[in-house]
């Protein structure tokens, strides 16, 4: 009773496909549009000279035993005396053949209906197109991934059912309505639970809404079924199919903001045990697999162009029924601060760049793949974990230059720097990272206070913004504030300095070259700002 969007080539191209493979599965997330896409294709089917489809919703089966008469039921075909009504279904079916049958909903019975529909294609004119979170497994099975809509497309779906829950046009707030879909990542059920609260809302307060969605992405039209009332609903018709340790995992990978990978997986896992085994790569990998089998989890190439490396997501409104599950079974706090623990310790992998060494892993564009995350941690520490708070001053310190979030770091680091009893190492690492960050806004006057703070030092320990690079940065102050002399000086201490230590070291080549073109009076202009 509602229009088709998006996918009528993908409906095109599978109608051509039925005609070629014998049993094709369509999987993918929880409201990505199984169903609706089979259906679009089951009805072209219908059309001269195909020989017509046959529609098995498996979604009330509760008990494997009973499929048989379930399906034959659904399809009117009577139980005849004596014979199992599986037997009188496949006899029905191979009379009506050539036929295409579409078993929807085949999860939660997955092994039964595979030997089901093994057996149903005995029948040479049978052919079976198939929905389900996870692949039934058989021989010669073509699966099928459903993504989530395009932009476009999701957006034409969200203005359709605007008008009709409503009779107004969201299309002139057309920037809005992509922020609602993209936010949503395409997934057509949610995007049409979205679009019904148009006779409430305006799109920008459903916007605004969306950072705790759940309330948002109910109600809906009558007719549904139940499952498909709600996307936690939906969501949970998955979760209730996985054993404890595989729905275990889905809670923790809630966390996650945008794309991680294994590492990070075994990280929020934990290393006592309280999620999958020990915490380790190889115990978690199992149950990550089943979780991408049942389409709670997207596993793409690594955006950075590493080809040989997976890594991970989960769509935004699966990832926020998984929140709420998490929060309710109360391990959330455990599960976040590891997450935070975690992406702390990768903010310190990035020092090399920061301070001129040799990194190796991972590099700035990993740092950008990573940035939901490090952004999530942070935001976490602020009201959970004061602890850890302080220390992601340092730790992010790439993220804000490379990321050109430095205004953002900026007002953050004077917050930090105005608290009081901070513990003078923290306190050294704000000032160094401010006065860098003012330097690169061209402030040179804060960069100069900031960087000649007598709590710059000196202090315990070998932190690498104390000493040698301490001066490389007052070097590239005084010269960006014309003060050649100042800048000679410091290159000069800089260079002694790490001519003892390394002097292959990237930043000792680049500070050495810069000191021979000062010396020769040539003068390089401006910092770079962001």
């Amino acid at each position: 009773m509602t229009r088709f969007f998006g996918r009528e080539d993908e409906a095109a191209e599978l109608a051509a496909l039925c005609d070629r493979e014998r049993l094709v599965t369509l999987v993918g997330a929880p409201g990505c549009g199984k169903t609706r896409l089979a259906v679009e294709v089951a009805a072209r089917d219908s059309r001269p000279p195909h020989g017509g489809a046959r529609f098995l919703d498996l979604a009330a089966v509760t008990d494997p035993a009973h499929l048989g008469g379930a399906i034959a039921a659904a399809l009117g075909i009577r139980e005849e005396p004596g014979r199992p009504a599986e037997e009188s279904l496949l006899a029905a079916l191979q009379a009506a053949a050539p036929v295409l049958v579409v078993v929807d909903n085949c999860e939660h019975v997955a092994e039964a209906v595979a030997r089901f529909v093994e057996r149903l294609l005995a029948h040479p004119e049978v052919r079976v197109l198939a929905t389900s979170r996870v692949p039934l497994g058989l021989p010669g099975e073509r699966v099928w991934p459903v993504p989530p809509l395009d932009v476009d497309a999701a957006v034409r779906l969200f203005c359709d059912r605007a008008v009709l829950a409503s009779g107004v046009d969201p299309d002139r707030e057309r920037t809005v309505v992509d922020q609602v879909c993209t936010r949503l990542d395409g997934l057509p059920l949610a995007i049409e639970l979205a679009a019904a609260w148009v006779r409430v809302l305006s799109p920008r307060q459903i916007a605004d809404r969306l950072a705790e969605a759940l309330p948002l992405l109910a109600g809906g039209t009558r007719g549904r079924s139940p499952r498909h009332e709600t996307m936690l609903a939906t969501v949970e018709w998955s979760y209730r199919l996985l054993p404890p340790a595989e729905q275990r995992l889905f809670e923790a990978v809630s966390v996650f903001v945008g794309r991680f990978d294994l590492a990070a997986v075994a990280a929020v896992a934990g290393r006592d045990g309280d999620v999958v085994g020990d915490g380790g790569g190889d115990d978690v990998l199992p149950a990550l697999a089943a979780l991408v089998d049942h389409s709670l989890v997207l596993a793409t190439p690594d955006e950075a162009g590493d080809d040989a490396t997976r890594r991970y997501r989960v769509l935004e409104p699966v990832r926020q029924c998984g929140a709420a599950l998490l929060a309710a079974s109360g391990a959330a706090p455990a599960v976040r601060r590891r997450h935070a623990e975690h992406y702390l310790d990768r903010g310190h992998r990035f020092d090399g760049w920061a301070f001129g060494g040799r990194p190796t892993d991972p590099t700035p564009p990993q740092l950008l793949e990573d940035e939901g995350n490090l952004l999530a941690a942070l935001d976490w520490a602020r009201g959970d974990a004061p602890d850890l708070l302080a220390r992601m001053s340092d730790a992010f310190g790439v993220l804000w230059e490379y990321g050109e979030r430095v205004e953002e770091a900026r007002a953050w680091l004077q917050t930090l720097l105005a608290t009081p009893d901070l513990d003078p190492v923290l306190r050294a690492q704000g000032l160094f990272w401010d006065g860098r960050l003012a330097w690169r806004q061209g402030d040179l006057r804060t960069a100069r206070r900031r960087l000649d703070d007598p709590a710059l030092g000196p202090l315990p320990g070998d932190e690498p913004w104390v000493g040698p690079y301490l001066l490389g940065v007052r070097a590239a102050l005084a010269l960006s504030a014309g003060d050649t002399a100042a800048a000679l000086g410091s290159y000069e201490k800089f260079l002694t300095l790490w001519q003892d230590a390394d002097p292959e070291i990237p930043i000792y080549q680049a500070a050495r070259a810069e000191y021979a073109r000062l010396k020769k009076g040539v003068i390089r202009g401006a910092p770079p700002t962001s």
